[in-house]
């Protein structure tokens, strides 16, 4: 809910996340107001004429819209023109300087850093060229590398009110990946007693980043089923997000409290605005936790990745003895390095580090896998403490919308499918006759979609059709892909979907794909989405990944392929669509499986008796 009061009340939040936006260097700034000005605006400064004199502009306006590939083209073409100019290295113009370093950034936007790292080259270093703005440049690369303690050397002594922003930007990050306020906490101050020793949780306050329904994704879907089933239960769960959202998302008039779908979620929103990132920000974010825990009085506060949320909730625990549940949904830091980031850099040590101090000082620590909670114990962390609670649906998931869920009748079920199957395949412009493997998911390079449509290709029957639900940075290049494949007319792209409707896309997939390129991340963290095509009685074909495989149980609910090979997810392609009984005893299988064991229900009794040894320890 949003009101105009609220907008009111946020003024001063809303001008310090403006602040943060429109006071870093370069296009980062302008990159905020292209992907939240209008469409036409994008459309302008990606025409032709704006591209020649700010083809840096021209192409964020374009990833704003979902074409990386054509923006990053946008960038090379310009690179190449004046990197190549007898007037393009060191003792070229100023202008042609600027425009370089002006690219640079935008590569950073991009993260393409290769050609971040190109056009520094080129831009060279001259007397036209101020120092404050070659190393503000500079820094902005060594920081979207990773190399903290390198952009602050090239910030040294640096004038200018750009460069000790971005340095106190550095700082601050450096303090939070440091856990310095958790650190000071935990030899400061002294604990109070728990009281005496009980396995009674009445209350629970999950700590998290994001929430619906301004955020939609497999992380926020998490929240909202794991939370809902435990309030079903009789648990009084509710939700805070982290400090500042969802203002700091766009939603400018947010309220403090909000319901969905019966679930309480809380948003720590103060009234004056908030710092850069760093210890002062943490300590505001802890005053903020800590009035609201005072008010709820929760037995239990469940912080979830990253390790920011557990840091605060670790400090706030410690102030009022309360014990705090830690659950690691993922690697910061294997994520950082699947975008191409550096596993020797200061960030991905720093962040791995961070995490697992969390995972010491924290009383339970819950994860999604067993390759998950094998990393975890690597660490060091003792396996008596780590817990998995596999991804789960709601009991009702599979019911669909008008169709009653205590029927148990999975035959009524079917028909229900079959025919919103057919309404939404006559929408999509989908042959009823086709063969429909399909995804939902956020369309990053690391999905590995790319390796479908090259499987499609080889395999050459045009009565196979790959729909993909949701959208991303890889969108515009896989239309690019399927278009040099042949096999364009055999793509359906449908965009982002609200996930109330995610069910009717579901009823038109033949066989759920999740290929995954073989990554650290991939090769450790769970999706959630397979689940809820498993539950609709689809069979999956997953990417041979230790995650995948525990959700597939290959010839149970699916198949496997290899990961980035092309001739061999053809070949279970193949299988799949010549071998219909097999695929739909795999559905079936799949769907009974997913019914009874992974429904949030089921996940909330288990997370109960977490909290009760939590109590305990």
């Amino acid at each position: 809910m949003t009101g105009p009061m609220a907008l009111v009340r946020n003024l001063p939040l809303i001008a310090s996340v403006l602040g943060k936006h429109l006071g870093q260097p370069g296009p980062k700034a302008a990159s905020v107001t292209l992907r939240r000005g209008p469409r036409q605006l994008r459309a302008l400064v990606a025409g032709d004429r704006a591209r020649r004199w700010r083809p840096d502009l021209s192409a964020m306006a374009l990833a704003a819209d979902g074409s990386t590939g054509q923006a990053r083209a946008v960038l090379a073409e310009a690179l190449e023109t004046l990197a190549t100019d007898e007037h393009g290295r060191g003792g070229g113009s100023a202008w042609e300087a600027r425009v370089l370093r002006r690219i640079a950034h935008a590569a950073v936007v991009l993260h393409d850093l290769p050609a971040a790292d190109r056009a520094l080259s080129a831009a060279g270093e001259s007397a036209l060229t101020p120092r404050r703005a070659t190393s503000v440049a500079h820094a902005v690369v060594a920081l979207e590398q990773g190399n903290l303690k390198a952009a602050l050397a090239y910030l040294d002594g640096v004038p200018g009110k750009a460069a000790q922003r971005l340095r106190r930007r550095i700082i601050g990050q450096r303090e939070i990946l440091h856990t310095e306020l958790l650190e000071r906490s935990l030899r400061e101050i002294v604990a109070p007693a728990r009281g005496a020793v009980t396995s009674t949780v009445s209350a629970v306050l999950h700590v998290v980043s994001t929430a619906l329904p301004e955020q939609q994704s497999g992380y926020t879907i998490r929240t909202h089923g794991m939370v809902a089933a435990q309030r079903a239960s009789g648990l009084r769960a509710e939700v805070v997000t982290r400090l500042g959202f969802p203002v700091d998302a766009g939603t400018l008039g947010a309220e403090r409290r909000a319901i969905v779908d019966g679930v309480p979620y809380h948003h720590l929103l103060p009234r004056r605005g908030i710092p850069v990132p760093g210890t002062q920000r943490q300590e505001v974010a802890v005053a903020e936790l800590r009035e609201l825990v005072q008010r709820l009085r929760p037995d239990v506060l469940h912080a979830h990745s990253k390790h920011e949320n557990a840091q605060i909730a670790l400090i706030v625990g410690r102030e009022l003895g309360l014990p705090v549940v830690y659950e690691a949904r993922g690697f910061l830091e294997e994520t950082w390095a699947s975008t191409g980031g550096d596993p020797d850099s200061d960030f991905y040590r720093w962040s791995r580090a961070a995490e697992t101090r969390c995972m010491e000082v924290a009383d339970r620590v819950v994860t999604l896998s067993e390759a998950m909670a094998s990393n975890i114990v690597e660490r060091g962390i003792d396996a008596s403490r780590v817990v998995v609670v596999p991804n789960a649906i709601p009991v009702d998931f599979a019911a669909g919308p008008g169709f009653p869920a205590s029927s148990g009748d999975p035959v009524s079920a079917a028909v229900w499918d079959e025919s919103v199957a057919r309404r939404t395949r006559d929408r999509l412009g989908i042959p009823r006759d086709a063969t429909v493997f399909g995804s939902v998911s956020t369309l990053n390079d690391y999905e590995g979609f790319d390796t479908v449509i090259d499987a499609m290709r080889l395999l050459a029957d045009p009565s196979i059709v790959l729909l993909l639900v949701g959208s991303g940075p890889a969108r515009s290049r896989l239309q690019e892909v399927a278009d040099a494949a042949g096999v364009a007319q055999q793509l359906v792209l449908t965009g982002r979907v609200p996930h109330e409707h995610v069910r009717d896309y579901l009823c038109v997939i033949d066989v759920f794909v999740v290929p995954r390129k073989r990554t650290p991340v991939t090769s450790l963290v769970p999706p959630i989405k397979p689940l809820e095509a498993m539950a609709l009685g689809v069979p999956i074909l997953v990417s041979d990944l230790p995650p995948l495989v525990e959700i597939a149980r290959p010839g149970d609910f699916g198949e496997l392929a290899v990961p980035d090979d092309p001739n061999s997810w053809a070949e279970q392609m193949a299988a799949l669509r010549y071998a219909p009984e097999h695929a739909r005893d795999l559905g079936q299988r799949a769907r009974e499986f997913v019914s009874r064991e992974r429904t949030w229900a089921r996940a909330a009794d288990r997370y109960a008796e977490i909290y009760a040894a939590a109590v305990r320890r």
